[in-house]
């Protein structure tokens, strides 16, 4: 985005100029130059385009043959121009004509000019609100990420809740068997068992739960702090968003939490595992709502997209660094 901006900026001081009449020596190779560089980029959306199957970047694309195909016109323009004058100096066309014409060759120079600068503006404008898309896509997916652990989260307690109905089920039944001694409410304490067993996830379960779900929240930590690296400098206030919630993740150590209460699982403390998840589930939620206020104020545009037009196409952008 930084050289399509820098294109559209250097076409419009030339526009600027065709209509202020300046003759500036230069003024044809910085064209002819520009008209390449612009050609080189179109070339390069192409590419992408093919690769990602963007519609949008091929729209910008095609912006940018067309102000090349506009620049290259009135360079023309203008060399007929210089041309006309030379053959009238030494012609006998009189001044009256021979002005006339350079005054039309200007003017179709000119506009000539002024298209080439609109379709620039427009192709910097397209790529503008694609990038803007897809940074709400992308803080959207983190938003969704963090609600899917804290339901994971909530899964979990629920399995440990039914894990902890059914021992205290169990012991009951063993109590009341003993008490009877009778082989029918053994029996019966062994079927209820089975029964019981396939609806609760074992302890090895809940702990393979429990670490899918830990690097789960790693991935988070992950991809917020690089989607936060690439908006530091386009949308800071997105980026300092993203970028609190990974701390919230580090600082309140949800990782190193998840794997102690495994530990717990594994050693049978259910009533310390049950409390330990208890505030899992409560950190989760405070990070799902740093996100998700984050993707609310990209989409109300608190996170000020007129920054970010600034930088966005990055990846265009480090082409040419």
């Amino acid at each position: 985005m930084r050289k399509l901006q820098e294109l559209a900026r250097r076409q419009q001081q030339m526009a600027q100029d065709q209509r202020q009449n300046k003759q500036i020596p230069q003024s044809k190779w910085e064209q002819e130059r520009l008209r390449r560089e612009v050609e080189e980029l179109a070339r390069q959306l192409q590419q992408m385009a093919q690769q990602s199957g963007s519609k949008e970047m091929d729209q910008v694309r095609q912006r940018l043959d067309q102000a090349a195909r506009d620049m290259q016109n009135g360079g023309q323009q203008g060399q007929s121009g210089q041309s006309g004058q030379s053959s009238g100096q030494s012609g006998s066309q009189s001044g009256s004509q021979q002005s006339s014409q350079q005054q039309q060759q200007r003017q179709s120079q000119q506009s000539a000019q002024e298209r080439a600068m609109q379709r620039l503006n427009e192709a910097r404008d397209m790529m503008a609100r694609a990038a803007n898309s897809q940074r709400q896509q992308t803080v959207d997916r983190l938003a969704e990420q963090a609600r899917q652990l804290v339901q994971q989260e909530k899964q979990i307690e629920q399995a440990m809740d039914r894990g902890a109905g059914r021992e205290g089920a169990q012991q009951g039944q063993s109590q009341q068997g003993q008490s009877q001694g009778s082989e029918a409410g053994r029996g019966q304490q062994a079927g209820q068992q089975s029964s019981g067993s396939s609806a609760t996830p074992s302890a090895e379960d809940l702990m393979g739960q429990r670490e899918r779900l830990r690097q789960a929240v790693g991935e988070l930590d992950r991809s917020l702090q690089e989607t936060a690296r690439g908006l530091v400098k386009s949308q800071p206030d997105v980026a300092r968003g993203l970028q609190g919630a990974g701390e919230q993740i580090r600082q309140e150590r949800i990782q190193e939490r998840m794997q102690q209460g495994s530990e717990y699982i594994r050693r049978g403390l259910n009533d310390l595992a049950r409390q330990n998840e208890g505030g899992i589930e409560k950190s989760l939620q405070g990070v799902e709502g740093r996100v998700g206020d984050v993707a609310k104020q990209l989409q109300a545009g608190g996170g000020r997209p007129g920054e970010g037009d600034k930088a966005k196409g990055d990846q265009i952008g480090r082409a040419h660094v």
